[in-house]
């Protein structure tokens, strides 16, 4: 199995505490010319800014699986409408929809 680690900043918690720099492990990645993607999940690309789901793993932080695990946010309106979003759905113990 291949991964990919990040160093991220965190600019916002929507629930749970992780530290304002963390590693984020993302299953998938290149090794050699072999290049391995998870079903239904956006690749994350340094210098992007996304909404995550994740977890503790055993090598820091990991983006837990499924399409709206990770949502690459291009602009400050986008994160905020993003962020409102999930609270509200955390709020009410529900799984945001993803619109691709």
């Amino acid at each position: 199995m291949i991964a990919t680690t990040f160093d991220v900043t965190v600019s916002d918690v929507i629930m749970g505490n992780i530290e304002p720099r963390a590693i984020f492990v993302q299953y998938g990645g290149v090794r050699g010319r072999t290049t391995w993607v998870t079903e239904d999940q956006e690749t994350l690309t340094p210098g992007g800014t996304y909404l995550l789901a994740g977890g503790r793993g055993e090598h820091g932080y990991q983006v837990i699986g499924g399409p709206v695990a990770v949502q690459r946010l291009d602009t400050v309106a986008a994160q905020q409408r993003a962020a409102s979003e999930w609270r509200e759905h955390v709020a009410n113990r529900r799984t945001p929809r993803v619109n691709r």
